[in-house]
């Protein structure tokens, strides 16, 4: 005999009840597609203006972006050439604050002693009243021969684009700098090789459209004669809160 029964349902009014069929999802897994998906496929499922606004909707909260790494698309995969703007706005914070943005492989490996990474952009915002920055970045990655003056990268003596899975020669003649066209090379890895007869310090970084020389993120300093640097350059998107370095600062 039941001496007490109970129940509890809930009525869902105005539901398609397609929305519960799994024969769908059961179609989807038997065609198994991660076993040909290839890299293209995810980098074409980003929503971009989504992004856009999530990355704004960060930096809005300055105090919160300090200890946030934002992962960008990785720039390694140099087949679909693509441009990232991100914004960063804020509006009566209270108090100044200042900004650091620098782009750090996401293979630690080898950091503050194969390479280093350089700031790329310092924003201020105020502490009353709107304010945006902007920084824009592509996937075209190119080595530049670097010019160092106290701790920070004044400019390219020269450079040279420079994909997934390539490889340049640095040379010198007549004091005149020149990087070889780039060939195939190790695959997954950016190379590019020291025959000046010198040491020289080199960078690598991104070329944006329109610009001759690209914006530094990583540094390699005293790269010997007959020396290789090897790049698998995948970045994170470090955001601090620091007033202590400019743009282009070696950190």
């Amino acid at each position: 005999m039941n001496v007490g029964l109970a129940s509890t349902y809930i009525e869902l009014e105005d539901t398609d009840v397609l929305a519960f069929d799994t024969s769908a999802k059961s179609c989807l897994l038997d065609e198994n597609k991660r076993m040909t998906a290839k890299v293209e496929d995810f980098l074409d499922a980003i929503n971009q203006s989504h992004l856009d606004t999530v990355l704004t909707a960060l930096a809005s909260g300055a105090h919160e972006i300090c200890s946030r790494a934002l992962v960008i698309p990785g720039t390694h995969l140099n087949t679909l050439p693509h441009t990232w703007n991100l914004t960063f706005q804020s509006n009566d914070l209270s108090k100044e604050v200042t900004i650091m943005l620098a782009l750090i492989n996401g293979d630690l490996k080898g950091l503050y002693k194969d390479f280093f990474p350089i700031v790329w952009k310092v924003s201020t915002f105020g502490k009353m009243g709107a304010y945006r920055a902007q920084a824009t970045y592509t996937n075209q990655l190119a080595f530049s021969k670097a010019q160092v003056v106290n701790g920070n990268i004044i400019s390219a003596g020269t450079c040279i684009k420079i994909n997934d899975s390539e490889k340049t020669t640095l040379t010198q003649a007549n004091d005149v700098y020149h990087f070889s066209p780039p060939q195939a090379g190790t695959s997954g890895i950016l190379q590019a090789v020291n025959k000046t007869g010198a040491v020289q310090d080199l960078t690598i970084g991104f070329l944006n459209k329109g610009d001759l020389m690209p914006m530094p993120a990583l540094y390699f300093n005293e790269v010997g004669d007959e020396s290789i640097v090897k790049a698998q350059f995948t970045p994170i998107l470090h955001v601090y809160i620091t007033s202590d370095y400019q743009e282009t600062a070696i950190l």
